[in-house]
């Protein structure tokens, strides 16, 4: 039998988001509190994952086919018998509890919810939902324990399957922080603070309704001069472009594109703002707060309202509402809250915190 790990971190399709960066977080963490852990991958992506602590090994798969990933995880179940497996994806859930029943091993297997389902799948329908529902439940019936990433989303779980959900705040606010924040950012608008930068940062899709902050900022513009950067990639880029361009600010709109450390573009900004139509628990709200950073945000499911405790640490706006979001926007460049009063809002993310709850969720103490 190989050596065997204490946790195993289960997410077959490695990418460059937020789930792979908590991740990442949470394997540093449980490496300080000396728990063995192994990241068990498909792809050879390596996103977040330099200078790996000792007790971290990585296993790649290398399936080509579905079939072949359920054969290769249930051998690594076999030969390794980990205490914990933590599915970190909801895309993954149901080959790691069929991987585990295929290998008869006694792992324990706990899922990791980073969205809200209800919300997600709202689109679908009827039928479409119902299936995904009754999926859903089937899978979290046979686990071990179920996590999510916000009472939020941890109530619609709740809701969708019957079934006791906790929910463990991401560790998102690390120690290297403060040091990433300090780095250049290569944009001069954000060089030159004399006429105020609104941040949003994320996916150009359906989820974050960027449409919303641009006809937000629109607003906003016609009462006075400010711009708007836009971090990320995705399939609206051209139709954000086109929409700045019809509203007449694109010469103040800017979308650079993805940047593997937006610490350094939140750091800079004067609001950033989060104008999502669904979350789990956005991450980049909470590093912006760390930051000293003044937020707006939509009181979308799930996460903002709980991060901005009700509006105490930041606006909260409903969504689709742009002329809302634009009031919110001025009222926070005018009157800013202090740095230090934004940072009380990020106790319970900092990598600490967030490795002890995850710790004592999974019986790992």
């Amino acid at each position: 039998m190989s050596q065997r790990a204490q946790l195993c971190i289960f997410v077959p399709e490695w990418d460059n988001g937020g789930v792979e960066r908590m991740m990442a977080n949470l394997m540093r963490g449980m490496a300080t509190h000396g728990v063995t852990v192994d990241l068990l991958q498909n792809t050879s992506n390596d996103h977040y994952l330099e200078d790996l602590p000792t007790g971290i090994r990585r296993l790649q798969l290398g399936a080509s086919k579905p079939h072949q990933l359920l054969d290769r995880v249930r051998q690594y179940l076999l030969d390794t018998r980990p205490e914990r497996l933590l599915s970190a994806k909801d895309t993954s859930h149901n080959l790691a509890l069929s991987a585990r029943r295929s290998a008869a091993v006694d792992t324990g297997v706990y899922l990791r919810f980073a969205s809200n389902i209800s919300q997600k799948y709202a689109h679908r329908n009827a039928a479409k939902r119902w299936w995904i529902r009754h999926g859903l439940r089937r899978s979290c019936q046979r686990a071990d324990g179920l996590l999510a990433v916000s009472q939020g989303v941890a109530a619609d779980i709740r809701t969708l399957t019957g079934q006791p959900v906790q929910a463990l705040p991401n560790p998102a606010i690390t120690p290297e922080l403060a040091a990433r924040a300090r780095e250049p950012v290569p944009h001069p608008w954000l060089e030159d603070h004399a006429i105020p930068v609104i941040l949003g940062a994320g996916r150009l899709g359906r989820a974050k309704n960027f449409a919303l902050l641009i006809e937000a900022f629109a607003r906003l513009h016609r009462e006075r001069r400010c711009q708007l950067i836009i971090l990320g990639e995705g399939r609206q880029r051209e139709r954000l472009l086109r929409q700045a361009e019809r509203l007449g600010v694109a010469d103040d709109v800017s979308l650079p594109g993805y940047t593997d450390n937006p610490f350094a573009w939140l750091a800079r900004a004067n609001v950033f703002a989060l104008s999502s139509n669904w979350e789990g628990s956005p991450n980049i709200l909470v590093e912006a707060l760390a930051l000293g950073t003044p937020a707006v945000a939509t009181d979308c499911p799930s996460g903002p309202r709980e991060i901005l405790a009700g509006g105490r640490f930041g606006p909260l706006v409903a969504m689709g509402d742009a002329a809302a979001l634009a009031a919110a926007l001025k009222q926070t460049l005018d009157a800013p809250f202090s740095a230090g009063h934004l940072k009380q809002a990020t106790r319970p993310y900092t990598l600490e915190a967030s490795t002890q709850a995850y710790l004592q969720a999974m019986a790992l103490t």
